[in-house]
């Protein structure tokens, strides 16, 4: 054997080995590999290498390298289903970033807003328009696009009141309750004041209501058991079942029955009642 085919036979096996214990990549590059911040993957070559970090270090998915000194913390238990920012569900003074890593993985990361800032949904950046808290009129405003916060303005005085964990504020008896009709949007972005479509979801419609100063908030409610909501009347509708036409075989039968006096009795008129 020449030296040429034992080298060769050496690459040939040397690529066996690792397609059975390598991981493969699709691009080249750095990647954040968990979704608890503790490690990232380098892709060299298409092959896979994870770098883990010390305790107590998470990774910069800015630089892509481990830090114990970042400006934001990782989500593991934040479920995204695209990347950008969105609404941070526990703190709207903090927003959500997703970020898309290797083999399809999205993994999440929230960022405090600057100090008196709260993050905007529908502008995508921390702003200081939610943070107003003057009454120009009495009753009860929500404060936040996560629903748990209000303020009740009486006799042009606010007073901020924050709901528990797992409660929200309830609109009809002016509280925070755990059992409202309704769910809170958050990732929502309402534009203007009305019932609006959701998409996915017939049975159910987005209300976007006014809250405290310029703040508009997202909310689901459901349309009533047979009941589907018509966005050009705005409403929530009966939904109508189609009569099905019978069943193919029957069909069948009659056209072949008819076809057949047809052919027998051309000349004749037949009539079915």
């Amino acid at each position: 054997m020449t030296f040429e085919k034992l080298h060769l036979w050496i690459l040939i096996l040397l690529a066996s080995l690792c397609l059975a214990n390598c991981k493969l990549c699709s691009t080249n590059g750095k990647f954040m590999s968990s979704h608890n911040c503790s490690s990232y993957l380098v892709c060299n070559g298409f092959i896979e290498y994870e770098i883990p970090c010390p305790s107590g270090f998470i990774v910069n998915y800015q630089d892509m390298i481990c830090s114990n000194s970042t400006n934001f913390h990782c989500e593991p238990n934040y479920t995204c289903t695209n990347t950008g920012n969105f609404t941070n569900p526990s703190n709207n003074a903090s927003y959500i970033t997703c970020i898309k890593s290797v083999n399809e993985m999205i993994i999440a990361v929230s960022t405090n807003c600057p100090d008196g800032l709260l993050y905007d949904n529908v502008e995508e950046k921390c702003t200081v328009k939610q943070s107003k808290t003057d009454c120009t009129t009495n009753g009860i405003f929500i404060n936040s696009y996560n629903c748990d916060n209000f303020i009740n303005c009486i006799n042009w005085v606010p007073y901020n009141i924050s709901c528990p964990p797992n409660f929200i504020v309830d609109l009809k008896h002016k509280n925070c309750s755990s059992t409202t009709p309704y769910h809170c949007e958050p990732n929502y972005k309402c534009t203007k004041i009305g019932n609006f479509t959701k998409f996915g979801s017939e049975h159910s419609y987005i209300t976007c209501i006014q809250g405290l100063g310029n703040l508009i908030v997202g909310i689901s409610s459901k349309c009533p058991d047979k009941f589907v909501f018509n966005a050009l009347k705005n409403q929530c509708i009966q939904n109508y079942t189609i009569i099905k036409p019978a069943n193919s075989a029957s069909c069948m039968f009659t056209y072949f029955w008819l076809l057949t006096l047809t052919f027998l009795y051309p000349l004749k008129t037949i009539y079915i009642f």
